[in-house]
C-alpha cells in the first residue's frame, strides 16, 4: 500500500502516516471445508512513517484505541502477528 494515512475511529485524530507499506501473509488452509481461516503476518516492510503521540493527565497515548479489528467484529478470522519481522525505514514520531 502507498500514501496510508491512519486515524482515530473514535476522535477522528490523525495518528501517523505510512509512504509504502508491504506486508507478507500467509492464510494457512486456504481451502479448507470449514469457513475460518488462519492469517499469519510474517513480513512487514514500512518507509517513511510519520506519527504524532501525545499523552493525557493520566498518561494514557493517543495510541490507546488500536485501529485494526477486533475477533468479535470478524469470528472466522484469526489473524497472527506476533511472529513477524518487521523492517521501519525513515521514521519519525513526533
Amino acid at each position: 500500500m502507498s500514501g496510508l494515512e491512519l486515524y482515530d475511529a473514535q476522535t477522528g485524530e490523525k495518528l501517523g502516516k505510512i509512504d509504502r507499506l508491504l506486508a507478507t501473509v500467509r492464510v494457512e488452509d486456504l481451502y479448507a471445508l470449514n469457513l475460518q481461516r488462519n492469517i499469519n503476518l510474517k513480513d512487514l516492510k514500512i518507509e517513511g512513517l510519520e506519527a504524532w503521540v501525545t499523552f493525557d493527565e493520566q498518561g494514557r497515548s493517543n495510541f490507546r484505541q488500536h485501529p485494526y479489528s477486533t475477533a468479535r467484529d470478524n469470528r472466522r478470522i484469526l489473524f497472527a502477528y506476533t511472529a513477524a519481522n518487521i523492517e521501519i525505514k525513515g521514521g519519525v514520531i513526533h
